[in-house]
């Protein structure tokens, strides 16, 4: 069929409304290796070891870290197959999307090959429970890493 349009099945769009986004707080954001493959490190005794690739994400996560005014990084935890952020928002600059692009380009220039996997999950946090359980869930996901969903043994 000479001239055909390919016709791709419609995305469901998963994200809240743009503005939501806009509003001052935390947001946890989890992005994951292309291929959700262990690209990172490896877990033992706990604790991440990183790849090489893994401490130039680390190295882009420092530089990252207070780099865009109004967006910081409050707090990571970089896994073999996959980063958690909780970031702050305290006024208008950059909007969450382009940040996570930013973050991804670079620290993928950084490593010279495609280490991330198409977009992002997001969790706007509501309340200083939800940051607390967040932040125990990151400070512990090592401990946890064989029980976590995204866990991949080789």
């Amino acid at each position: 069929m000479s001239g055909s349009v390919l016709l791709h099945p419609k995305r469901r769009w998963t994200r809240l409304r743009p503005e939501v986004y806009n509003q001052n707080g935390l947001v946890f954001l989890t992005l994951c290796s292309d291929g959700k493959r262990p690209i990172f490190g490896c877990i033992e005794n706990d604790l991440l070891h990183p790849t090489p690739v893994g401490i130039m994400v680390s190295r882009q996560l420092e530089l990252f870290q207070h780099r865009y005014e109004g967006l910081s990084i409050e707090q990571s935890v970089l896994m073999p197959n996959h980063l958690h952020m909780l970031l702050a928002r305290t006024s208008d600059g950059i909007a969450l999307g382009q940040f996570v692009n930013l973050f991804k380009g670079w620290s993928t220039r950084a490593c010279g090959q495609p280490i991330w996997q198409k977009g992002y999950y997001d969790h706007l946090v509501r309340n200083v429970q939800d940051e607390m359980r967040i932040r125990e869930y990151m400070v512990n996901n090592p401990r946890k890493w064989e029980w976590d969903k995204e866990y991949y043994k080789e």
